[in-house]
């Protein structure tokens, strides 16, 4: 979604030149649709495990990418939504090589869209356009019009007829402040954008992670992931599932959890009400104030499981 541009100069300096990178203005501009299941605030908290998510479906696909119907599930939105998502993509996304771009509109559903596209429009959603500036009758306007819509811009601060009547070019962002900010959003962002588009390596067991699920309540969390260590305190109303734990897993001052975990060991201790699904290589060490509890066996199976198990040193004898 951007250019890199390189400035003339002499061959004796070729090692030492400068990339320009400035912003596509077309998803910015023409991309942002005011749907808020689209709107990730937090990043690549909620877009990684998405990403993970449309990469696993894609792989079922004989093309490698997703139609609507995997953007429905996975973005939990409508089908007329995901369709709105894959004609929008067709029209902002600037490589003409990629079949969507070229595709007839009764032909988009079919090809389907780049997973990592797909992710950095995603991304995009969470841009909010440089508001305009103070408009000189603001009260009058706000008691007779919407306030200003992060996804509206400058349309939304002035009713029609004010639009009319004002000068508006005092007030309106110029195009050069609107590139700035698209600018600062990608600098601010790029790391992160980054790490999402970045394909996942093999880790090693030193870089496998101490995870914590704290005061979680009347959620579904799913962790797939080889892990060391996993510390399940203070839950309630919960179900959880984890991927494979090399070392140990506790689970402490929980009520009504249901924990789901490929383990070498786990510790219960404190917890009420609880169903427990396991599939570990010891017998559970359950400890202290515990009442009504219920071990059951593991019962899930993801496609990387295994491969998870045997990374963390776990015998793969579950089927």
């Amino acid at each position: 979604m951007s250019d890199s541009i390189e400035p003339s100069t002499p061959s004796t300096s070729s090692t030492n030149t400068t990339a320009y990178i400035h912003p596509r203005r077309e998803p910015f501009e023409h991309g942002l649709i005011p749907i808020p299941k689209l709107i990730f605030s937090d990043g690549t908290q909620t877009l990684g495990p998405l990403r993970d998510k449309l990469v696993e479906r894609s792989t079922q696909s004989p093309n490698h990418r997703v139609d609507s119907i995997a953007i429905s599930d996975i973005l939990q939105i409508s089908l007329d939504h995901a369709r709105l998502v894959l004609d929008t993509i067709a029209t902002v996304l600037h490589s003409d090589s990629d079949p969507i771009v070229a595709a007839k509109p009764s032909e988009i559903e079919e090809i389907g869209v780049d997973v990592n596209d797909l992710v950095l429009f995603l991304y995009v959603q969470s841009y909010k356009r440089l508001l305009p500036r103070t408009h000189k009758d603001s009260a009058a306007v706000a008691d007779v019009w919407p306030s200003t819509s992060a996804f509206d811009g400058y349309l939304s601060a002035l009713s029609p007829l004010q639009l009319v009547r004002s000068n508006s070019r005092r007030f309106m962002p110029s195009q050069a402040d609107e590139e700035a900010h698209q600018l600062s959003y990608l600098q601010k962002h790029l790391a992160n954008i980054l790490s999402l588009l970045a394909d996942s390596v093999e880790e090693s067991e030193e870089s496998l992670v101490c995870l914590q699920v704290i005061n979680c309540h009347e959620s579904v969390i799913y962790i797939l992931a080889p892990l060391r260590y996993a510390t399940i305190y203070g839950c309630s109303d919960t179900t959880i599932v984890l991927g494979a734990v090399g070392k140990a897993v506790r689970v402490e001052h929980c009520e009504r959890v249901h924990v789901i975990v490929a383990a070498k060991r786990i510790c219960i201790a404190n917890c009420r009400e609880c169903v427990f699904f396991l599939g570990v290589n010891q017998r559970p060490l359950i400890v202290g104030d515990n009442h009504k509890l219920q071990v059951a066996p593991y019962n899930t199976f993801y496609s990387q499981l295994e491969a998870h198990m045997d990374q963390v040193g776990i015998e793969a004898t579950i089927k």
